[in-house]
């Protein structure tokens, strides 16, 4: 149940071999990359040099070096860009910006900027990701003298790198205090919620990738991430709210009858692994023969995927079932597979065949015939002592954010690569 957190203190407080070898040149690298122009734009250099800075504030790296690494790269980047720009002029951009999503205006806006305020440009702008890369090449196209330019970009990457590296630095000093109350997961899912905000409104704000009902996707997707890594986190933590684990099932003690044995047995039964696999296989051949060959990758992408998280995150946790199951079921618990994997399933039917149903009662229908099958599977795991309340609920969120994440993802895999993944997802 603790490996997890075991797994990351040992990883800070032992240190690592591979960070400690290899991070400096990792750093300075990255730091070289961010700053050429176009393929910079791509590079999360500034992310790179904070973890670094987190990393030094647990003793991997020393954080003199790392500023000097972090500082050293960004000024070759610059000066590479420069020369780029006094050697091949506009037309390197407008050859290869196309394969990089690059649009005239924005050469235009840094062009603009540069021409006006050089020295802030250089200096500033590489606090921004456009221009971090843009700005040393305009001002080698714009012909600014060369002893000019290297004094604003000698400044420029050292405020770059010094600000980058104690912002890493304080973070992992606030991460400390913070993850005593909060717990590290939970930060982790709050960190990635963040990530997944940002790219979205990024896309949304520079590509328009997505639709208005891709908002409620993106709720969904938040919001059960957060759930799932709370809930997760009190796991971990045996915190109290495992409570509700002990009364549930005590309660559905009292619920027992053969009946309902019976029938549990029978959910269980046809929801074993052969049975599963086979309803998977079965969809696949149907969107093959149909030849919707977009849809059955990203449902053949879906499921494995979410059946490869489940598994990671038991061997991750490796929590042990409950006690006095009714029928025999072996690996660890948390999260349930069985609750997972349904809530993927059922969603991804949902959202391929629904709008094929003509009539609108028939179509409501066969939504909460499939949302019943959910709880009834979930409930089922419960019923039968195979799993604890906390392992269902984390199966349910688990699923949730891996199908609405998947949804994102065919969005914007569907508007870059003009596939034939539509947002509505019917058949």
């Amino acid at each position: 149940m603790h490996f997890l957190r075991h797994a990351i203190e040992n990883f800070l407080n032992s240190g690592s071999p591979f960070v400690r070898e290899w991070g400096y040149l990792i750093v300075f690298v990255i730091s070289v990359l961010e700053s050429l122009p176009l393929v910079g734009l791509f590079i999360p250099g500034a992310v790179i040099v904070v973890l670094g800075g987190f990393l030094a504030k647990n003793g991997l790296l020393d954080i003199g070096d790392l500023i000097i690494f972090a500082s050293t790269g960004a000024l070759i980047g610059d000066v590479t860009g420069y020369f780029i720009g006094r050697r091949y002029g506009y037309d390197f951009l407008f050859r290869y910006g196309r394969f990089f999503f690059f649009k005239k205006e924005y050469f235009e806006k840094v062009r603009a900027f540069v021409a006006v305020h050089t020295g802030k440009s250089l200096i500033l702008g590489r606090f921004n990701s456009l221009t971090r890369t843009l700005t040393p090449f305009t001002a080698g196209v714009s012909a600014i003298r060369p002893r000019q330019f290297i004094w604003y970009a000698i400044l420029g990457a050292m405020s770059w790198g010094i600000f980058h590296v104690l912002l890493g630095f304080i973070f992992a000093k606030g991460f400390d205090i913070v993850s005593k109350y909060l717990g590290i997961i939970s930060i982790a899912g709050v960190l990635l919620s963040v990530f997944i905000i940002y790219t979205y409104r990024m896309l949304n704000k520079y590509k328009h990738v997505f639709n208005p009902y891709s908002l409620y996707i993106l709720v969904g997707n938040v919001v059960s991430l957060y759930l799932f890594s709370k809930i997760t986190e009190a796991v971990v933590r045996s915190e109290s709210i495992l409570r509700i684990d002990a009364w549930v099932g005590w309660t559905l003690l009292t619920w027992h009858s053969n009946f309902l044995d019976v029938v549990m047995k029978g959910v269980n039964f046809i929801t074993q692994p052969i049975f599963i696999a086979a309803a998977y296989i079965l969809l696949l051949a149907v969107l093959f023969v149909k030849k919707f060959y977009y849809k059955a990758i990203f449902c053949a992408v879906t499921l494995g995927g979410s059946f490869l998280l489940g598994e990671m995150f038991k061997l991750i946790i490796l929590r042990d079932r409950p006690m006095g199951a009714l029928v025999t079921i072996l690996g660890f618990s948390y999260p349930s597979g069985h609750a997972l994997g349904s809530i993927v399933f059922i969603f991804l039917l949902i959202y391929l065949f629904s709008d094929r149903i003509k009539h609108w009662h028939f179509q409501i229908f066969f939504k909460v015939g499939l949302v019943f099958l959910i709880g009834i599977i979930g409930f089922s795991r419960l019923y039968l002592n195979v799993h604890w309340f906390t392992d269902v609920v984390g199966g349910y969120t688990l699923g949730l954010f891996w199908f609405t994440l998947m949804l994102l993802s065919s969005r914007i895999i569907s508007f870059f690569g003009k596939t034939k993944i539509s947002s509505s997802g019917s058949l």
